[in-house]
């Protein structure tokens, strides 16, 4: 699923929340179906395919000077993509999950290439409501972007019946009482 993320857990104690009885680390992706998994990719409408199914291929994992960097790689006989995620451990950086997407027209004709990169969870319908005390997940409670140098904001229930905008997008993402997760 366009070497998608399946977890990232949060290590130190403060994020640890009550779980059947013991304290277990709160992972930031909340969805397990693979169909859902945060930062899919998907290249609708390019001139070439890359099957939802794909297999991608583990090209580097190691750590350079305390960033982890992992790539993975798919190809065929049109393209070759790679997908690069670094997570940055420490100073300003701390908790910024970065990536990067590469894709190399392997032939000689001309291909158009639209990338589209998937952001998406689950949130319990039964959690309404999260505060600094409260270990539970958090809440959901607005979409927001910048999108040609306008920024834009809605409630999420009604962002999600699909507003549309169009332009150049700086910035999308979805924000709760203290965090914003944003695609950048």
């Amino acid at each position: 699923y366009g070497a998608a993320l399946k977890s990232w857990e949060l290590k130190k104690a403060q994020y640890r929340k009550g779980e059947k009885g013991k304290g277990v680390q709160i992972d930031l992706v909340t969805t397990k179906k693979e169909a859902e998994l945060p930062l899919r990719l998907d290249f609708a409408k390019s001139g070439f395919e890359v099957p939802v199914e794909a297999t991608w291929k583990v090209e580097k994992n190691a750590v350079k000077d305390g960033v982890h960097e992992v790539v993975f790689a798919y190809e065929s006989s049109a393209v070759r993509v790679e997908k690069e995620y670094a997570v940055f451990p420490k100073g300003d950086d701390a908790y910024q999950l970065r990536v990067k997407v590469s894709v190399t027209n392997k032939g000689g004709k001309e291909l158009t290439e639209n990338l589209g990169i998937s952001f998406s969870g689950y949130q319990d319908p039964s959690q309404q409501s999260s505060s600094l005390f409260n270990l539970a997940p958090t809440v959901p409670k607005t979409a927001a972007c910048v999108v040609s140098g306008k920024h834009k904001k809605a409630e999420l229930k009604a962002a999600l019946t699909g507003e549309k905008h169009d332009g150049r997008v700086l910035w999308a993402g979805i924000d709760e009482q203290y965090f914003l997760a944003a695609v950048i």
